[in-house]
């Protein structure tokens, strides 16, 4: 839903099962280097400080990096990639097509553990809810950047938790927004 070009990498769009990992096939000498450059490169990470956790770091020049980064394609096929899938394609769909200087981009905290932005103008205007918390109680007229679109209200265009993208239906819609745990919902005017 941002402004910018959606960049999906590596199976991300489906949630692929395999890590992405950096691999190379440089000559002996040059893979050695690069193995024990990208290790000491990871010291400065608390995670890695112990000199026994940069040796779990997958080895670049390992042919078994490379191999788990392959992608899982018969993953497309069955739940919960194909429900990702699908709910990549319905954020695509309703993505706004406008982009110039008529295009409004704002985002605004809601509480602690959720975000609400919007984003596009006149009919193509999108207002995403993201909620990170357990419960979010939402009243849409409390929304600063929603204030403009009140008049002719708001209607629910997606909800990531429906059935069919892998969640439980957990939301609610009237005059606010119930969610009862993690998830998004999408609005227009």
């Amino acid at each position: 839903m941002s402004p910018y070009t959606p960049l999906l990498w590596m199976g991300q769009e489906w949630a692929a099962s395999t890590p992405f990992c950096y691999f190379t096939d440089h000559p002996e000498e040059i893979g050695r280097q690069v193995t024990e450059g990208r290790r000491d490169e990871f010291r400065h990470f608390s995670a890695f400080a112990d000199p026994s956790r940069r040796e779990r770091i997958p080895d670049p020049q390992d042919p078994g990096t490379f191999a788990r980064s392959k992608l899982c394609w018969d993953e497309l096929q069955r739940p919960p990639h194909s429900q990702m899938k699908e709910f990549y394609r319905e954020m695509l769909r309703l993505r706004p097509r406008v982009a110039g200087p008529d295009e409004h981009f704002q985002v605004q905290p809601v509480g602690e553990r959720a975000l609400a932005m919007r984003r596009g103008s006149g009919d193509d205007t999108v207002l995403l809810i993201v909620n990170f918390g357990d419960r979010l109680a939402l009243s849409l007229g409390d929304l600063p950047i929603t204030t403009t679109w009140t008049e002719g209200g708001w209607k629910l265009a997606l909800v990531s938790e429906l059935p069919r993208f892998g969640g439980i239906g957990s939301v609610r819609f009237e005059k606010g927004i119930l969610l009862m745990g993690p998830g998004a919902v999408v609005l227009r005017p």
